[in-house]
């Protein structure tokens, strides 16, 4: 099951909070880190409680 919408803005505001570099727009690896943190917390795997 995929992340919600609420758990991935969650992700991407903890990442920016942590790296300003990565607060702009078009951000790779902004958007590696936010997927790498919900998939850490169980979002996005098969079976996975939602």
């Amino acid at each position: 099951m995929p992340a919600t919408h609420q758990e991935a803005l969650r992700a991407r505001t903890e990442v920016t909070t942590a790296s300003t570099s990565c607060a702009g727009t078009f951000c790779l690896p902004r958007s590696l880190a936010t997927f790498l943190l919900c998939r850490m917390r169980g979002s996005g795997r098969p079976g996975a409680a939602a």
